[in-house]
């Protein structure tokens, strides 16, 4: 493989190609031209290689070949918190999060208060204005609170909750929020609902004790997702339904699932994989800073401290506070604890957030016209070892360990 170069064309060739359906072509080829996907081909084209364009080819024998991962639920890692952090530490992470696969994200505001959040948001907006071509993708941002039921906040510190309000909104609406998760019951007339749906921002519920028909009336007002299934929520209870049951009997609800072992037992997650069309299933971290850290390491999440723990991050309370495993690992457990085959799995972190987000014309799928964000996975042991973004190969860190491998399994520790 090559770590650089400047032909217009990009021929990857030879892995097994993941379509946006699942299906696979065996030794397919991928041709990028100027960072656009132009074909998607069972061989290679001998009119291009005999041809004057310029073509750099990659063998990409014994991979997968998958779009870039995207994660929708992102609050930070190495070190660094979106709440809390400057814009030259965003574009480190934002330069550091390609070699793990993650091509793309929504960074993840947490509740805080609302003057923190604000200059957050704008800090973010500000790096939204200046992205570098071997920096993951901002695809817009989201808000995870301050309109949460503080019964189930989390790790959310009750007196940064707010009531939801047009009056508590302002401000919060900059020009590039995509996502709003809010407990729906603290908006019984859909007010706020309504006014984020007009502004053309996808609401999701969660850290909520709606009942089942709540969350259904809800959804009937336009909350398009769920988020963090079964956690921060009431859970799955035979005489007493709420957010849980509801996400598994909408067909048209979209569901995140934290695939870390921690939140959720494999279990739970296969019960999810029967109930929900394939398609409304998205993988998520929700990791927060402590991600890639060691054991024992604590940071700042919120109003509390966070520290790693065998159990997971958690704060002071002793709850979990976000995960610390990254969404490339995510996919692994998937096919690690036999849910899935990878390629169905990689959908879950790729296509799915894409139909999710409605940025499939750029992002999530391996399809002509999309962006040229390539990711060659090793087959044997899933190790990511080579990275494009728009057609540009991202030099990869031989000084970080890589991902934990498919041999290294993840237990359930729930």
């Amino acid at each position: 493989m090559i770590s650089h170069f400047e032909t217009p064309w990009l021929m990857i060739t030879g892995g097994d190609v993941v379509l946006p359906e699942g299906d696979v072509i065996p030794d397919g080829t991928v041709l990028i031209n100027q960072g656009i996907i132009q074909e998607v081909i069972d061989k290679p084209p001998a009119s291009l290689l005999l041809g004057d364009e310029e073509v750099s080819i990659i063998d990409a024998s014994g991979h997968w070949v998958t779009p870039g991962l995207i994660d929708q639920h992102l609050h930070g890692a190495f070190g660094i918190d979106f709440n809390q952090t400057s814009i030259s530490e965003i574009h480190q992470l934002l330069e550091k999060l390609p070699q793990y696969g993650i091509t793309a994200i929504l960074p993840t505001l947490i509740s805080a208060p609302k003057l923190d959040m604000v200059i957050g948001l704008s800090q973010l907006e500000e790096v939204l204005q200046t992205p570098t071509p071997t920096e993951s993708r901002i695809l817009g941002l989201h808000l995870e609170g301050p309109f949460l039921n503080p019964q189930f906040r989390g790790a959310h510190a009750s007196e940064d909750l707010l009531p939801p309000s047009q009056k508590n909104i302002e401000g919060l609406l900059s020009p590039s929020v995509k996502r709003f998760t809010i407990a729906p019951e603290l908006d019984r007339e859909y007010e706020i609902i309504h006014t984020l749906i007009e502004q053309g921002i996808l609401c999701s519920m969660g850290h909520s004790g709606a009942d089942f028909l709540t969350a259904m009336e809800a959804c009937h007002a336009g909350v398009s997702c769920a988020t963090h299934l079964y956690n921060a929520m009431l859970h799955i209870e035979h005489r007493h339904p709420g957010i849980a049951v509801a996400s598994l009997l909408n067909d048209n609800l979209f569901v995140e699932l934290i695939a870390d072992g921690k939140h959720l037992s494999p279990p739970i997650i296969q019960l999810t994989l029967k109930a929900k069309p394939f398609e409304k299933t998205i993988l998520i971290s929700d990791c927060n800073a402590l991600t890639g850290l060691s054991p024992g390491a604590s940071m700042r999440f919120g109003k509390q401290t966070v520290t790693m723990h065998p159990e997971g991050a958690l704060n002071e309370e002793g709850r979990l506070a976000g995960s610390t495993t990254l969404i490339t690992h995510c996919v692994r457990n998937m096919v690690q604890w036999g849910l899935l085959e990878f390629p169905h799995a990689v959908q879950m972190a790729t296509l799915h957030p894409a139909l999710h987000l409605g940025v499939t014309q750029l992002f999530g799928q391996i399809t002509p016209g999309a962006r040229g964000d390539i990711v060659l996975w090793n087959k044997e042991n899933l190790d990511i070892e080579a990275v494009y973004l728009a057609g540009q190969e991202i030099s990869l860190d031989a000084k970080n360990p890589k991902a934990v491998s498919l041999q290294e399994r993840t237990e359930f520790s729930g």
